[in-house]
């Protein structure tokens, strides 16, 4: 596996879905939603799907 696919594993295994964001922070879904809406958060998902933004 190459360093860039190691990162990329890396990256995915790190991602949240808006719900593990909301629990893990205490903002609400719907700012994060609203967050969204306003570009400052970005899902790494398509829309309509279980979208996820990266952790920490």
């Amino acid at each position: 596996m190459s360093h860039s696919s190691r990162q990329e594993a890396t990256a995915a295994d790190e991602l949240l879905t808006i719900g593990q964001v909301s629990e893990r922070t205490g903002v609400a879904r719907s700012a994060l939603h609203y967050y969204e809406q306003l570009g400052l958060v970005v899902p790494c998902a398509p829309p309509g799907t279980n979208g996820a933004i990266p952790g920490t």
